[in-house]
Parts: structure tokens; C-alpha cells; sequence
């Protein structure tokens, strides 16, 4: 199986397998050159025709692994035409948000690269980077989930941003240009300590994120005046 993508001509889908050859689904990987800092793929809710936007509330369990957090408690949807959609998680991600996860236009968030990705390289992102203390399958159980990318680095159990060791939530928060704000702001507001710890010691990323935060909110207030419910999901 390989899947290309006529929008984004530089990804391909194709199956992964263990170090035994052993195939263990599919993931996305590079057919071309990025640069770091370079957009990779795109979070874009005005492709109606591949993207939804979903309220958590009616999300079902099938949608929990292929949407991402966009704005509190709105959720960006896609089916398996879109690149996103076989996007696994790495704990030694190459791709990640930036500036807090601010869109452009409110339509859209890019991914940037966070070091050279060249052909035939897998595309990853750390899923816990885009999790909010909310998500869960069941009410009131937070997200968790097994790794198996068998890195190094490996942490073995994926859990929201809230729930990672301090030291990585310093590592990420503290980032700086151009690969600074690779959580979502709404995700880390989560957190009063991490913002008053980002207030105090980087007043010029604290000013990033607050605007980004500001967005994330008119954001959801714009999708709640809109929203219906009644429009089909791509799976029911």
C-alpha cells in the first residue's frame, strides 16, 4: 500500500514495519526535502471535502486517534485522504506546531520541521505535545496510552501535556526561534504554574503565547456560534 497526496507532493503513505521486517500499519513518510522550520503539513479546516471541525462532546471513540486539539474543546477531524491521517507518534518527533499553535486566518495550523527531513525519512510528531487534560475515552479518565516507538528517548506511556514530567514540560516551554510554542497555548494554560513560570522568566515568549491563547479562544467562541451537529462525520 502507498498513498500519495496531490496537494502535499513531497509526503507518501506507506507501511511501517518493526527492525524483523514485521508490518505494523501504515505512517507518512518524506518523498522530499525539508528544512527546519520549513511547514510540512497543514491543519486546514476550510478543505471541507477531507476536514471537520468537531465539538469533543460529539466525538465518538473512533474519531479519538485521528483529530487534534485546535482550540479548547474543538477538535480537528480528517479522513484518510489527508496526510495527518497517518501521522504516528515518535517521543523523537521531527515535526511539531509553532507560536503556540496560532493559525493563520483562522483556517489554519501549520507543522513545521524541527531539523533536516529528507527522503525516505518517517514524519512523526509527539502526540503529547497536542493533548489536552480533557481528552480521555471515557469521562473523566485522562489520555493514555502505550508507545512503542522504540527510541531511545522512549518514554513508554503517551499521557497529555499536563501529565509529562516537568523536566520535558520546561524543555518544550522554553524553546526558542524558531521552534518555540510547540504546545498549543490553550493546552498549556492548563497548567496556572508552567505560565506564571513562562511569565516570569521569557516575557517575550509569555507575549507570543498570550496572543496565541487569545486567538484559541475566539477561535472556539467562532465555532460554538456556528457549529452544527447534525452534519455527518466522515466515519458514521
Amino acid at each position: 500500500m502507498k498513498k500519495l497526496f496531490p496537494d502535499d507532493d513531497r509526503l507518501i503513505a506507506k507501511p511501517v514495519s518493526t527492525s524483523t521486517g514485521k508490518q505494523i500499519g501504515a505512517g507518512l513518510f518524506a518523498s522530499g526535502y525539508f528544512s527546519p522550520g520549513e511547514p510540512v503539513l497543514r491543519l486546514d479546516w476550510s478543505d471541507e471535502e477531507r476536514t471537520e471541525i468537531l465539538s469533543w462532546d460529539d466525538t465518538e471513540e473512533e474519531h479519538h486517534n485521528r483529530c487534534a486539539a485546535v482550540a479548547p474543546q474543538w477538535y480537528f477531524y480528517i479522513s484518510n485522504e489527508h496526510p495527518f491521517w497517518y501521522l504516528n507518534h515518535s517521543c523523537e518527533a521531527n515535526v511539531a506546531f509553532t507560536n503556540w499553535a496560532h493559525s493563520l486566518d483562522d483556517v489554519m495550523i501549520p507543522l513545521v520541521a524541527l531539523r533536516e527531513i529528507h527522503p525516505g525519512d518517517e514524519i512523526t510528531l509527539d502526540y503529547s505535545l497536542t493533548i489536552s487534560a480533557n481528552d480521555g475515552l471515557k469521562e473523566g479518565e485522562p489520555y493514555a496510552m502505550a508507545c512503542l516507538c522504540g527510541l531511545p528517548a522512549c518514554r513508554q506511556r503517551l499521557t497529555a501535556f499536563v501529565g509529562l514530567p516537568r523536566e520535558l514540560q520546561l524543555q518544550e516551554l522554553f524553546r526558542r526561534q524558531p521552534f518555540s510554542g510547540t504546545i498549543p497555548a490553550f493546552i498549556v494554560n492548563e497548567s496556572p504554574e508552567l505560565v506564571q513560570e513562562l511569565h516570569d522568566r521569557a516575557p517575550d515568549l509569555y507575549a507570543s503565547f498570550q496572543a496565541a491563547l487569545n486567538s484559541q479562544l475566539r477561535l472556539a467562541a467562532g465555532f460554538e456560534a456556528e457549529y452544527d451537529p447534525e452534519e455527518p462525520y466522515f466515519l458514521g
